[in-house]
Protein backbone atom coordinates (compact mmCIF):
# COMPACT_ATOMS: atom_id res chain seq x y z
CA UNK A 1 0.00 0.00 0.00
CA UNK A 2 2.81 2.38 0.88
CA UNK A 3 4.58 1.78 -2.43
CA UNK A 4 1.36 2.65 -4.25
CA UNK A 5 0.45 5.52 -1.94
CA UNK A 6 3.69 7.49 -2.32
CA UNK A 7 3.46 7.98 -6.12
CA UNK A 8 -0.20 9.01 -5.77
CA UNK A 9 0.69 11.59 -3.14
CA UNK A 10 3.44 13.00 -5.38
CA UNK A 11 1.05 13.26 -8.33
CA UNK A 12 -1.55 14.94 -6.09
CA UNK A 13 1.05 17.40 -4.81
CA UNK A 14 2.12 18.20 -8.36
CA UNK A 15 -1.48 18.85 -9.38
CA UNK A 16 -2.02 21.06 -6.34
CA UNK A 17 1.23 22.95 -6.96
CA UNK A 18 0.22 23.62 -10.58
CA UNK A 19 -3.21 24.85 -9.50
CA UNK A 20 -1.62 27.15 -6.89
CA UNK A 21 0.84 28.49 -9.47
CA UNK A 22 -2.00 29.31 -11.87
CA UNK A 23 -3.95 31.02 -9.06
CA UNK A 24 -1.06 32.73 -7.27
CA UNK A 25 1.27 35.03 -9.20
CA UNK A 26 4.12 34.78 -6.71
CA UNK A 27 5.56 31.26 -6.24
CA UNK A 28 5.97 30.05 -2.65
CA UNK A 29 9.51 30.36 -1.29
CA UNK A 30 10.66 26.84 -0.57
Amino acid sequence: DEVFHVPQAQEYCRFNFRSWNSMITTPPGL
